[in-house]
């Protein structure tokens, strides 16, 4: 009698429309520094201004970023996904569209946000309630989709921009989320039960006894509780300040590329090697905070970024740059699953879309800050040194905050 085949773990489904979620939604973000300089000229505004776009998609994004935790635990993830792609792709095509900058803002900061602000807020919470066992590597392949966006995506973009101009740009990016994410958000499931399945790694409970006092209710969410726990706030500061940094290295490093001698295409390449060397750092990330321990994984991967950012304000030559974004790439890549898999082992699965809302909150604003403060210190000083190195100590002081956290009791 033939054995049957194993079936596959409907998670790694979940997983793959996840990594393609934030491959297009927040690979999108994570390239606009390739349409910087298009902008500001097109516009005649200064950095800025145009640092500005980003910084209040960011603000935007954090208000969604709580409204997608709370929309996730009462409304799923299938619907969310779906009107996510559509209000992703309609802000992208109307993008291309726009005559002044203050448009800019409506289509661009407000109504992108609108439909990807919340797609950390989404991932993270379907990974730790499908898997246990494997989450650091279920964590590494979904925001591998992040560096995958930016390795096809900022040459695309790039391409377009050079080609044509950089509305046909947006327009190609525009279709992307209604092509993909649009058929794709019908498979998701909010969590194992829903199709009669256990987490990863989870063995089945024993029959309970005739005998044995029923289970105590789920405990209710409490804000109050939450916020007086220790490990919140010490997340909450790490997710502020690496946003500060990332969303300010993203905005900026084309520009800075193009302003020490490199051309638009080395500068679009500089996003492609982070992105290509974050896909390594998310999956080791994964598997070594799997191994290793979360927590450790999380302050090397932020000094790792830290060092990355004081290299960057020397550099010279095309070999130099090119080393900083392999660095940079493996640390921010090896920081955003380990430090995924710590907040499942700080908080409880129950109503970890509401907690993980307010915490994404926290990198949002940071996010915000970071791309205006880059433009701001480049206006003042003509140079981006100074905003790099705030960048640097920003992520020092995001090591010494992940130390600081603690693995709830059982």
């Amino acid at each position: 009698m033939p054995k049957s085949k194993k079936t596959i773990f409907y998670g790694w489904n979940i997983v793959n429309t996840l990594f393609w979620l934030n491959a297009i939604l927040m690979g999108t973000v994570f390239v606009f520094g390739v349409f910087f300089k298009s902008l500001e000229a097109q516009f005649n505004v200064s950095r800025s201004v145009t640092s500005s776009i980003v910084s209040a998609y960011m603000v935007a994004m954090a208000g969604v970023a709580v409204l997608g935790g709370w929309a996730l635990d009462r409304f799923g993830p299938k619907k969310l996904v779906l009107i996510m792609g559509l209000l992703t792709g309609i802000g992208l095509l109307l993008t291309s569209q726009v005559h002044a900058v203050w448009q800019l803002f409506l289509t661009y900061s407000l109504l992108l946000a609108l439909g990807s602000g919340a797609t950390y807020v989404v991932s993270m919470p379907l990974v730790i309630r499908w898997f246990e066992r494997k989450r650091g590597l279920a964590s590494g392949i979904t925001m591998a989709g992040v560096g995958i966006g930016q390795v096809i995506l900022a040459p695309l973009a790039t391409f377009f921009i050079v080609n044509f101009n950089w509305r046909v740009s947006f327009i190609v990016l525009g279709l992307l989320p209604l092509i993909v994410i649009v058929p794709l958000s019908f498979g998701l499931k909010r969590d194992p039960g829903e199709i009669g399945l256990l987490p990863d790694g989870r063995e089945p409970a024993p029959p309970v006894a005739a005998d044995r006092p029923p289970a105590p209710p789920p405990a209710v969410f409490s804000t109050i509780l939450i916020f007086k726990n220790r490990s919140f706030w010490c997340i909450t500061t790490l997710n502020f300040l690496m946003g500060v940094c990332v969303m300010m290295l993203a905005t900026h490093i084309a520009a800075h590329a193009t302003d020490i001698g490199f051309s638009a295409e080395q500068g679009a390449a500089v996003i492609s090697i982070i992105g290509f060397t974050s896909i390594a750092g998310n999956f080791f990330g994964g598997v070594v905070a799997d191994r290793a321990g979360a927590k450790a994984t999380a302050i090397i991967s932020a000094v790792g970024m830290a060092a990355a950012m004081i290299w960057l304000t020397a550099i010279k030559r095309l070999w130099q740059i090119d080393l900083f974004a392999v660095v940079y790439g493996l640390a921010n890549g090896g920081i955003v699953p380990s430090a995924g898999t710590l907040y499942g082992q700080a908080f409880d699965a129950t109503h970890i879309g509401k907690i993980m809302g307010m915490i994404y909150f926290s990198w949002a604003i940071g996010a915000a800050l970071g791309p205006f403060i880059g433009g701001a210190l480049f206006d003042l000083q003509g140079n981006y040194i100074l905003a790099f190195w705030v960048a640097a100590v920003a992520m020092l002081v995001a090591a010494v905050m992940g130390a600081l956290v603690r693995p709830r009791k059982a």
